[in-house]
């Protein structure tokens, strides 16, 4: 998939597509060069994160895309809350390595809403900004109704110093 937003480097997907995509370089061989493709972006964005089960392969594609990202920038939106993620995966260790990546160096902001996405499947813009938060570090960040599809939570890793 491309960057959204012209160029911007970011990729905003879903987590089902984009282990998808990087399964189909098992295929085809060209997995290294999806991974590449894929952890290149300034921001990487899996959207409706642990929504169900994790195979091993998909763990292993996961956890090899965390590392490959190590020291930037990854929001994860989902449904559920990070304490419940470990129980997703198949092996302990490889959930473990990923959750101790993702989960604890992260900014935990909590929707004060199940959902934005109204009944025809698009976002309330109306409302404008929904939530923001500032950090210790200086660093903020701002969450506007519809700007994204995760109803539930916005989990935001920003690179540490």
């Amino acid at each position: 998939m491309p960057p959204t937003g012209g160029g911007c480097g970011a990729i905003f997907t879903k987590t089902s597509r984009l282990l998808a995509d990087l399964a189909g370089g098992h295929a085809d061989r060209s997995w290294e060069a999806r991974l590449r493709r894929r952890a290149r972006p300034a921001l990487v964005d899996p959207d409706d994160f642990a929504m169900r089960d994790f195979t091993a392969t998909r763990s292993d594609d996961l956890y090899e895309l965390v590392t490959e990202r190590t020291r930037r920038s990854m929001v994860i939106t989902a449904n559920r809350a990070a304490t419940e993620w470990y129980r997703l995966f198949l092996n302990p260790v490889v959930a473990e390595s990923i959750l101790d990546r993702v989960v604890n160096g992260a900014h935990h902001v909590r929707m004060p809403r199940r959902s934005y996405i109204t009944p025809d499947g698009v976002g309330d813009l109306r409302g404008g900004l929904l939530a923001r938060a500032h950090f210790n570090d200086g660093k903020s960040l701002q969450i506007g109704r519809g700007g994204g599809r995760g109803n539930g939570r916005v989990h935001a890793t920003t690179p540490s110093r």
